[in-house]
């Protein structure tokens, strides 16, 4: 196992190197897990669910729906606050989130 040093950046991030994400099969969008100690973070590749294959070997179409719906109650609605967040922000400002917008704010 390499060992490789990093920043850490004053929001606490860092980046995980071009290469070590080849090696790991880690890609834009991947969901990784970490797990930690007081001293050590391990972050690992994982997957969604059991059946899962790459998008570019599956002949089977999931709609954005279907996939939601599989999702458990709770995190159906983290992901509809991101999306809402995300959009409020591209259509003119944070600070309107949570004030009731209509919908046609988001069309």
């Amino acid at each position: 196992m390499d060992k490789q040093y990093k920043v850490i950046d004053d929001r606490g991030r860092l980046t995980i190197p071009r290469s070590v994400r080849f090696l790991t099969g880690i890609t834009a969008n991947s969901i990784v897990s970490l797990t930690f100690s007081k001293d050590e973070i391990i972050i690992k590749k994982e997957k969604i669910c059991d059946n899962c294959q790459d998008t570019k070997e599956s002949k089977e179409t999931v709609t954005l729906a279907e996939f939601l719906n599989q999702l458990p109650e709770a995190e159906q609605d983290a992901a509809l606050i991101h999306l809402l967040v995300e959009r409020s922000k591209k259509k003119g400002g944070y600070e309107n989130v949570g004030q009731n917008p209509s919908l046609s704010q988001f069309s």
